[in-house]
């Protein structure tokens, strides 16, 4: 199992919609599959879109994959997801109607951008220290390769006289 993104919990203040935030406080520890999200709305949010993004260099982001989510009701939310997610990515969440709950200070910040920008190649966001996002994400790691024995077998031959 791993995780992405700060605890989806009730916070002091709040983002409005029609913006992109990517958190910067935990990325990903792990690579494979996001397969739930957490979400803690302040007010009913709508048009939800969550998205994974890799830094390119600083401030520069790509969005790796993302989902449709529609509508998020007030309070804490879980969603299934099925979303592609390597070691280090962030997760990002546009919303166009509703709030987003965030904390002000003790966080390493969130990157924004105006509108949509779930599917973004190699855009600058602009970043804002001290603020975390209730945006939270796990995942199942891949199995683990066969090893060598599994792959090739394991064979005994005898020599016929």
């Amino acid at each position: 199992m791993f995780h992405v993104g700060t605890p989806a919990i009730d916070r002091v203040n709040w983002y409005s919609d029609n913006y992109t935030y990517v958190d910067k406080n935990v990325p990903s520890n792990g690579s494979g599959k996001l397969t739930s999200i957490e979400i803690y709305a302040n007010e009913e949010m709508s048009g939800v879109k969550v998205a994974v993004f890799y830094v390119v260099s600083g401030n520069f982001l790509t969005a790796r994959d993302s989902v449709i989510i529609g509508i998020v009701p007030v309070g804490h939310n879980q969603f299934d997801v099925d979303l592609d997610v390597n070691s280090g990515d962030h997760i990002g969440i546009f919303w166009s109607g509703g709030k987003l709950e965030r904390d002000n200070t003790g966080a390493s910040g969130t990157w924004y951008r105006s509108g949509d920008q779930t599917s973004c190649v190699n855009l600058v966001f602009s970043h804002v220290a001290d603020r975390a996002i209730s945006l939270y994400g796990t995942g199942e790691l891949p199995p683990p390769p066969p090893s060598d024995s599994a792959r090739t077998g394991i064979y005994s031959f005898k020599t016929l006289k």
